[in-house]
Formats: structure tokens, sequence, C-alpha cells
């Protein structure tokens, strides 16, 4: 990897990953929106809302949905 900012954001985006991963988590899918986070000049979109829910979790609660609001 490399050395500096971006190179310490693509290694967070890593470690993240694997802690999804060793949790045994999902990160649900969004409804109403793709992106939670819009630059106002329409530049850039982001996904920075998650909602992370294990296989227990889903069988205890059944099916849920993630709404992104205006």
């Amino acid at each position: 990897m490399n050395s500096g900012p971006s190179g310490d954001i693509r290694r967070e985006i890593v470690l993240f990953n694997e802690v999804v991963d060793n949790l045994e988590v999902e990160d649900e899918n969004l409804v109403g929106r793709k992106f939670t986070r819009y630059n106002s000049n329409g530049s850039a979109m982001s996904r920075i809302d998650r909602a992370l829910v294990s296989e227990e979790w889903g069988e205890y609660w059944g099916t849920f949905s993630l709404w992104i609001l205006p």
C-alpha cells in the first residue's frame, strides 16, 4: 500500500472490511436513496450511514429496511 493520506485511508478501508467479515455481519441495503451524503454542487456522493446486521439478529427480528430520508 501507498504511504501518506490516501494510503492511510485505503488501509482503514481494508481494516474495516476485515472487522465486518470477522463479525459475520452484513451491510444492509438502503431504501429511498442510493447514497446518504451528497455535495451541494453534486460533484460527489457517499454512503456514510450503514446498518450492520448479524444473521441471528435477522432471524430474531425479521426483515427490516433502512430508509434514507431527504
